[in-house]
Parts: structure tokens; C-alpha cells; sequence
């Protein structure tokens, strides 16, 4: 990763020069270089190049994700008014500038496979910094804090204390997705399918992370010069999964809560990572897909 903040920079491996917060304590090293003065200066604000409504209904190629896909949509494109921040005796409605909202899917190469959708929001004034946002439970929607940015409450994670203002009142571009299904619960019937369950425990995240890069680069002409990746729980894990496979993405990553052993590649005899309870590891595909599964952790 690169840096998590402006500081001090101490690295993990690849472009992740920064700390990576778990548990709320950091656990860093030092094996890379300081990243360059110039990237540490203040970025300035830029103004979108393309109008956010004339990508509505836009098509991306596949080439533009570093995984297999075949290729992404934009299925609405929307301009939307700052609002001012509202309080009432149960909620904080946060202030929000003038954004760009995005919504997307991203086509598995398996047509049998659920698409992951993904949101983007960016404000109008972006200063060229991008954090992505992690899910909660086993995900199956986007993450709350984008499909309802104004809502009060943490806008990333349990790391970011809920009166703090947004970030993309700060002038951030955030994003997520639904790691590849659609199924919201425990039953996990997505997760028969081998490239939902890659997407689910990693591959959702990078194709997200590059929909979400090759969008910046169409609206401001430049991809993010800084990013960053925000979870708690789930989210937590999904954090830690990057650090450890796409650490050239990120300068530098806030893990809060995660679980343990929860995901895992798929083995020959284990239709999907998840099995129900009454079937072994050995046992055929028929055992596992007689019933919706009852998701438990992974030994």
C-alpha cells in the first residue's frame, strides 16, 4: 500500500507504505521506501471533465479490470444538490457537497454467476482521493453507508467516529460493492457457484476497486493519486484481504472487527466454502445443494 495518512510513512509490502490499523492497534514494517514528497503535497481540487449524467448507460471493457469479467455497465448516472446537515433527537443527517452518484455492474465471466453492483459516489470538487468502503454479514447489497451516505451514523467503519463529517464532504470519492450476489441472510446459496464465492471472499473487491478507478479516470481525466480501504467486521475481513493480495491498490488500510475464517479458496471436494452442518468435507455436490446452507466459519 502507499501511506494511511500524510505522516510518517512505514510500509507493508508493495505500494502499501503505510500502517494497516486491526484491532485498533498497527501493525506495520518498514521494507519499502518512503513514497516521494510530491504525493505527500496537498492535491488540488479538480472539476469533472465529463458531465456525471452523459455516463448513463455507458459500457466499460473487460480490459479495464485486472480479473476475468466480462466487463462492467453503468446503469444509472446521477447529479445530485448538496444538502445541509439536519439534526432531530434520533439522527444526524451529515452535510453533503454536490456529487456525482454511480451505480454499476460488473459482468462475470460465468453467465450462470450473480454480477457484482457496485456504487460510486464522487464530489463534484474531488481532490483526487479515493477510499472504498467494506460490507457487513455475508454483504448481498451495497454497503449501507453508500446506498444511504447521509444517514447518521459511521460513513466507513467503526474506526470513524459517527459526528465526524463524511468524507465525501472532505472531498473524497467512496465506493463499494456487493462482493458478487444479490442474497441478503445466512443462507448463502450464492456461494454454490465457484467464481461468486472467489468474488465474495476476494475477487469482488479488486474488480470493484478497478470499475470504480476506470469511472474516475473517464469523469476527471486521472485515476486516484492516494486510496484508501475502510471495513469493520466482514468489512474488516475484506480490509485484510487486500492488504495481503492487492497491496499495490492501496496506501493504506483501517480493518475494525474482523472474523476469523471465514473465507477460503474452494477445494475439489468443497462445492463452495460454506457447507451445512450434517455434510462432511468429503461429501459429493448433491449433499451440499440439497438445502439453502446455514453459513458457519471454516476450519
Amino acid at each position: 500500500m502507499k501511506p494511511l495518512t500524510a505522516g510518517r510513512p512505514l510500509g507493508l509490502s508493495g505500494r502499501v507504505a503505510g500502517c494497516l490499523l486491526t484491532f485498533g492497534l498497527a501493525a506495520c514494517t518498514a521494507n519499502d521506501p518512503p513514497i516521494s514528497g510530491s504525493r505527500l503535497k496537498a492535491l488540488p481540487d479538480l472539476e469533472p471533465q465529463t458531465a456525471c449524467t452523459t455516463l448513463n448507460g455507458s459500457s466499460f471493457p473487460a480490459s479495464l479490470i485486472a480479473l476475468p469479467t466480462r466487463g462492467f455497465q453503468i446503469t444509472r448516472a446521477t447529479q445530485l444538490a448538496a444538502t445541509t446537515e439536519s439534526i432531530s433527537p434520533n439522527a444526524v443527517t451529515q452535510a453533503l457537497p454536490d456529487h456525482c452518484q454511480i451505480l454499476g455492474r460488473i459482468d462475470p465471466v460465468d453467465t450462470n454467476a450473480p454480477p457484482i453492483l457496485f456504487q460510486l459516489n464522487v464530489p463534484t470538487r474531488w481532490n483526487q482521493k479515493s477510499i472504498q468502503v467494506g460490507g457487513g454479514g455475508l454483504n448481498g447489497t451495497i454497503p449501507r453507508n453508500l446506498a444511504a451516505i447521509g444517514a447518521s451514523g459511521s460513513p466507513t467503519s467503526g474506526a470513524h467516529p459517527p459526528d465526524a463529517g463524511s468524507p465525501l464532504q472532505a472531498g473524497y470519492a467512496m465506493f463499494g460493492g456487493d462482493s458478487g450476489h444479490q442474497e441478503a441472510g445466512l443462507q448463502a446459496r450464492w456461494a454454490l457457484n465457484a467464481e461468486a464465492w472467489e468474488n465474495f471472499g476476494h475477487a469482488g473487491l479488486k474488480k470493484t476497486h478497478d470499475a470504480a478507478f476506470a469511472v474516475l479516470q473517464a469523469l476527471y481525466g486521472r485515476k486516484p493519486v492516494l486510496s484508501y480501504f475502510m471495513g469493520q467486521s466482514q468489512g474488516g475481513r475484506e480490509a485484510l484481504e487486500v492488504a495481503q493480495r492487492y497491496p499495490k491498490d492501496y496506501d493504506g488500510v483501517v480493518a475494525t472487527a474482523p472474523p476469523d475464517r471465514l473465507y477460503r479458496p474452494r477445494r475439489p471436494q468443497d462445492p463452495a466454502g460454506f457447507r451445512r452442518p450434517n455434510c462432511p468435507p468429503s461429501a459429493p455436490r448433491s449433499c451440499a445443494s440439497v438445502t439453502p446452507w446455514t453459513a458457519s466459519p471454516m476450519a
